[in-house]
């Protein structure tokens, strides 16, 4: 019988026999109570697992068996069953106990104490029957993220036990996120608690969201009461766990163009060098690997080194240029760019709907770069050629740890928004869709379109205004044009504003101009 079945049956019928009074241990509390008993002279010890269940604790030669009896009382004495024995794995000083093992034996106990799955109800077991199948559905192997959801989201069923269709609404899914959150707080020491407490609340963040995106995809809730719930979500688990409050460092933005300016000119920096070592130029290996990419000694940069640091430098500047989502960035399909049409299409992103990625002539040969190199490097026909975790990472080390730019993938979004706002002339609407924001109010029942042009020449400006001053010569002269046009246009209003103001001519206004400057 497949373990998955354990999983989603086993602890379910766990849910309900807890619910009914029946405590029983937690795993972590087994594998503290091995890690214990392997550190004393004790050979054997029993104590009490569950409601008429014990647990057995003995040595052997190269492990601890933990042997699991039922205690039945039968002609007025009683006796001890065995029911399942686990031996957990010895991992850098401490035991672990295998999650599917943990799962049998739930069931096992479950099953022993009258416990059957006729008892469960049914009111709302349809809706996390189905979800618990689409779960295993997209299970590729044992540290899957949907394996580790499903998991997780066995035991917040017991929150819906008594519950109907009609309770799925905006209150119980508030209710249901304070109950998640009470149960998901980091529990032990404060070295466990630092250890593992914030990885349970953060894919207890991740259990959640995929189910309420599941009923909202089915049409069961509305985007409104979707969007509250997961904001409420990101507030109140953030406030539990102070690694996870240091992950809002995600939304760290450059706040001025200065700032921004002196990121971009580092990565132009880079890619130039780069793009010159892997044509052959190997002058500069020295300078590229001790000055610029920080390595201890010139020799450990290669040329499969050189590529896979190209390719990030690459998609930096691309997600930077077009404040696309890193996880939608991870989505992106060779089918879906459309190189003809110069957009990428999106079927679903991250809200859940689809969007286009409209480029520029300047992206669109960055995009072409990124899909060239990615090839090189996998030896496949693809775009993607590393991880979303490991582009993190590589943020963490390189930009915040080498060079003090403390800003992250999604910080750049923010900085698009920021900088365009302040120094661009375009409505936020063009801004909003092009960082893909769900519509709200008028505009979501009102606003029809993309508006692609408008977009596509925001991004231009936008380009032009972060790359820095002496890097002028990756202007083309298009670029050149567009921005003395630019300057005329600010000029033009500055000069209108000034004369209306103060309801003088033109001709005046340039006569006190050159007489003071």
């Amino acid at each position: 019988m497949s373990p998955l079945y354990f999983l989603g049956t086993g602890l379910l019928q766990y849910a309900t026999f807890m619910r009914k009074g029946n405590p029983m241990k937690t795993k972590t509390w087994i594998e503290a109570k091995v890690t214990n008993f392997a550190k004393s002279d004790k050979k054997r010890e029993d104590t009490m697992f569950a409601k008429n269940v014990i647990l057995r604790l003995s040595k052997t030669k190269n492990d601890i068996k933990c042997t699991f009896y039922k205690r039945e009382k039968e002609n007025n004495k009683t006796r001890k069953i065995k029911i399942y024995e686990i031996i957990p794995t010895k991992i850098r000083g401490k035991y672990k106990v295998n999650e599917d093992d943990y799962n049998k034996l739930a069931l096992i106990i479950v099953n022993n104490n009258k416990i059957t799955k006729a008892d469960v109800t049914n009111k709302f077991k349809k809706y996390f029957d189905d979800f618990r199948k689409e779960l295993e559905s997209k299970i590729k192997n044992d540290v899957d993220v949907n394996k580790k959801a499903l998991i997780n989201f066995n035991k917040y069923f017991i929150f819906w036990a008594d519950k109907t269709e009609n309770d799925i609404n905006e209150r119980n899914l508030i209710d249901f996120c304070n109950y998640v959150v009470k149960n998901a707080k980091a529990a032990g020491s404060a070295v466990a608690r630092d250890k593992s407490g914030c990885y349970a609340i953060r894919m207890s963040i991740t259990t959640l969201r995929k189910f309420l995106s599941y009923l909202f995809l089915r049409g069961i809730i509305k985007k409104e009461t979707l969007q509250i719930a997961k904001n409420f979500i990101y507030v109140e688990f953030f406030t539990h766990c102070k690694k996870l409050q240091s992950k809002q460092t995600a939304f760290n933005h450059f706040k001025s163009v200065e700032d921004v300016r002196e990121f971009y000119s580092l990565i132009l920096e880079i890619k130039d060098n780069l793009e010159d070592y892997l044509k052959g130029d190997f002058s500069g290996k020295e300078y590229i690997a001790t000055e610029l990419l920080k390595y201890k000694k010139g020799n450990l940069l290669t040329i499969t080194r050189a590529q896979d640091f190209l390719y990030k430098i690459y998609v930096t500047e691309f997600l930077l240029l077009t404040g696309l989502r890193g996880i939608d960035f991870f989505r992106i399909k060779v089918k879906n760019i459309k190189w003809s049409d110069r957009h990428i299409y999106f079927e679903k992103t991250k809200n859940d709907e689809e969007y286009y990625l409209y480029l520029t002539d300047y992206l669109y040969n960055l995009a072409f770069n990124i899909y060239n190199l990615a090839q090189q490097i996998t030896g496949k026909n693809t775009f993607i050629a590393t991880t979303h975790s490991t582009l993190r990472n590589f943020f963490n080390t390189f930009y915040k740890q080498q060079y003090n730019f403390d800003i992250n993938i999604h910080g750049f979004r923010h900085t698009l928004k920021t900088l365009a706002s302040q120094y661009l002339s375009y409505s936020d609407s063009v801004i909003e869709e092009q960082i893909q924001h769900t519509k709200k109010g008028t505009d979501k029942n009102y606003m029809k379109g993309d508006l692609r042009e408008r977009r596509l020449k925001m991004l231009e400006d936008y380009r032009l205004l972060i790359t820095p001053l002496y890097l002028k010569y990756y202007f083309s002269q298009e670029d050149k044009e567009r921005q003395e046009e630019k300057i005329k246009n600010e000029i033009n209003s500055f000069f209108d504003e000034i004369t209306t103001k103060y309801n003088i001519s033109k001709a005046d206004l340039m006569r006190i101009l050159l007489k003071n400057f």
